[in-house]
């Protein structure tokens, strides 16, 4: 014998066998007639041996088979008091106690009839015919085995003795098994066996009833590979639509049984009073109310579970504290009107001093006023804004209940508001230009896009960097004067708890569209005057961006803008803007000797405001040189000299080249 060492064994102990000098005999009849090949076994009442199932010791056993006469005999025995037991296979199995075997003892067998036949039927959960199903029964009084025989397609039948209680057992490898109990057998029957519908039923396992009788406990507890255990009972359990049992003055409690269970299934529900479903309703009055449920098993074995339940007529009472904390260590200080910062303190409410008279609290739900809600008997929370914020707590007990209490919090601002804004003006159009101004033009200051987390509202100051201050969230600014670095525009924002904040920025201010006169071309009637002679100072005058409507004065000046030859008044109206347009004006010179700088100016007199247009745009200058009288006399007689002069050296030549012979 080889004995694993992978784990602790326990002690073992050999002891010797029982043995004697007595012979013990008998015969086995059926009805009269010796019954040949029964096993006949006997079990001390005075030695034991261990049992296989734990629980009781066995007595030691001796087995012999009984001969064609029915004869049976047993030698060298140890004395000749024994239980007994007999199996055949065309008889019930016989138990007896405690035989005296002084003298041959007869084992009178009764044979197997259909007296009692029992014709099952199996089935699935969606009921239909299982006919490859294992059927076979146990009957308890003999702890005896029986297989059930196949009739027809689909019928097992199996035929118990008289006036037993037996267990009838159907098994399918694709299905969950099953078990029923027929108590005190008396003729046929047939019924049916539904497979699946145990949950707990496993294929592995047959459960029994109670422990094997008369030996029975010596011999392996297994068959069809099945292991045989000791059905333990089934486990009652409530459930109901108040996990507490508690409910108001004539409230009504949905029961139900569903949670029971039993490995061998569960065959009946009694609540009492006659109720027998898996469910139960019931209305309850007063504070002590019982409720009991008795489960029984296909085997008969029950188990009783109670509940009690109250019916409570009272409100429960809501009350709570609040502790501002810093952090875990700090055991907090209670909440006034100036220690809850926003954003910052934690506020730890605590609703253990509310109560229930009759029954107890079992919920409590905290509502903080700013959109944040919580439940338990302690929480904690932060206020993201500041504010009055009224926390209410309702509190609700098994009954279903409820109180509310409330408590305010002052939560203090410290948070600066946001800044920012824009701003705009409509041009001739009518259109709205975003983030521009003009000079002279209205701008609209919007502050919109400032805000605060209080929500509260804000106060808004503005200066302008130019002398202006303004106040509103709104405001309208003109600019006089057109700025190269622009003005720097700064917002100052107040919320209601005195924190503020600025933002500057920039706004470049430019220049209004205004008309642009000015000089395109200056041209004369004749470039090279004689002193003294009149000539027609000639100049075109243009318009651009804007139209003119009043007059305009154009100024012809000698050698500077001092020195006026003369001017001209146009009628503004007449003159069309763009570089196809112009205007000719003209005034008279009489020329002076020398060379000059002839001047024309477009507004000379600023009649129009041209803002930056204004100035050396608006003029043109020519030179002109004008001869002298006496120069020109001069002239005369040098040309005629130089004719002279010139008219002999020509006659001279042609008078040497006839000299020559040329």
């Amino acid at each position: 014998m080889s004995v694993s060492t992978d784990g602790p064994l326990d002690t073992v102990s050999m002891v010797a066998a029982p043995a004697g000098v007595t012979t013990v005999s008998g015969t086995v009849t059926g009805n009269g007639i010796a019954v040949s090949g029964a096993t006949v076994t006997l079990f001390s009442t005075t030695v034991f041996e261990d049992s296989w199932w734990g629980y009781d010791d066995a007595g030691y056993s001796w087995s012999t088979t009984s001969d064609e006469t029915g004869n049976y005999e047993f030698t060298n025995m140890p004395g000749t008091t024994f239980d007994a037991r007999v199996d055949s296979d065309d008889h019930y199995t016989h138990n007896a106690a405690s035989v005296d075997f002084s003298g041959p003892h007869e084992f009178a067998l009764s044979a197997v009839t259909q007296d009692n036949d029992q014709s099952i039927n199996v089935k699935d959960s969606s009921d239909n015919i299982i006919n490859d199903a294992t059927v076979f029964m146990y009957e308890e009084s003999n702890s005896s085995w029986t297989e059930a025989t196949k009739f027809g397609g689909a019928t097992y039948i199996l035929s118990p003795d008289t006036g037993n209680s037996v267990y009838v057992y159907a098994y399918h490898e694709d299905h969950k098994p099953t078990v029923t109990k027929l108590s005190d057998v008396s003729g046929t029957n047939s019924f049916e066996m539904v497979l699946g519908e145990n949950n707990l039923g496993n294929d592995d396992v047959i459960y029994v009833p109670s422990l094997p009788t008369l030996g029975s406990q010596s011999n392996l507890p297994m068959l069809h590979d099945r292991i045989i255990h000791l059905n333990m009972g089934p486990t009652a359990k409530i459930s109901g639509n108040s996990d507490d049992y508690v409910v108001t003055e004539g409230g009504a409690i949905n029961f139900s049984a569903s949670g029971s269970i039993s490995v061998v299934g569960i065959s009946s529900y009694d609540w009492g009073a006659d109720n027998t479903d898996v469910f139960y309703n019931s209305t309850f009055t007063g504070t002590s109310n019982v409720v009991s449920l008795t489960v029984t098993d296909n085997f008969g074995a029950t188990d009783t579970v109670t509940v009690s339940v109250t019916a409570d007529a009272d409100n429960p009472v809501a009350s709570f504290t609040s502790l501002v904390k810093e952090n875990v260590e700090d055991p907090g200080s209670a909440v006034n009107a100036t220690n809850v910062i926003e954003d910052f303190s934690t506020v730890v409410f605590n609703a253990s001093e509310s109560s229930d008279v009759t029954s107890s609290v079992s919920s409590y739900s905290w509502d903080f006023g700013d959109g944040n809600t919580d439940t338990g008997k302690v929480v904690s929370h932060s206020f993201e804004t500041p504010g009055d914020f009224n926390v209410v707590l309702t509190v609700a007990d098994g009954a279903g209940n409820t109180a509310s209490t409330s408590s305010s919090v002052k939560v203090h601002d410290i948070t600066p508001p946001s800044v920012n804004f824009n701003w705009s003006y409509v041009n001739s159009d009518g259109d709205t230009v975003n983030f521009a101004a003009i000079e002279g033009v209205p701008v609209n200051f919007n502050a919109g896009l400032s805000g605060d987390n209080s929500g509260a509202s804000l106060s808004y100051e503005w200066d302008f960097s130019d002398g202006t201050n303004m106040q509103g969230k709104e405001v309208t600014h003109t600019f006089e004067n057109v700025s190269s670095t622009g003005y720097e525009v700064i917002l100052v924002v107040t919320d209601s708890s005195n924190n503020t904040n600025q933002k500057m920025l920039v706004v470049a201010v430019e220049e209004m569209d205004r008309p642009d006169l000015y000089i395109s071309q200056l041209s004369f009637s004749d470039d090279t005057p004689d002193e003294g002679d009149t000539i027609e100072l000639n100049a075109v005058l243009k318009l651009a961006k804007m139209n003119v409507t009043g007059e305009v004065q154009v100024g012809f000046f000698l050698d500077d803008l001092e020195t006026q030859i003369g001017s001209v008044l146009v009628d503004g109206s007449n003159l069309t803007k763009g570089i196809e347009g112009g205007m000719n004006v003209s005034v008279s010179w009489k020329a002076v000797a020398g060379t000059h700088t002839i001047f024309v100016v477009a507004d000379s007199t600023d009649m129009v405001n041209e803002g930056s247009d204004d100035g050396e745009k608006n003029q043109l200058a020519k030179d002109i040189s004008v001869t002298s009288k006496e120069t020109s006399n001069d002239t005369s007689i040098i040309l005629l000299v130089l004719v002279v002069v010139i008219s002999i050296g020509a006659v001279g030549y042609i008078y040497k080249d006839s000299l020559f012979g040329n």
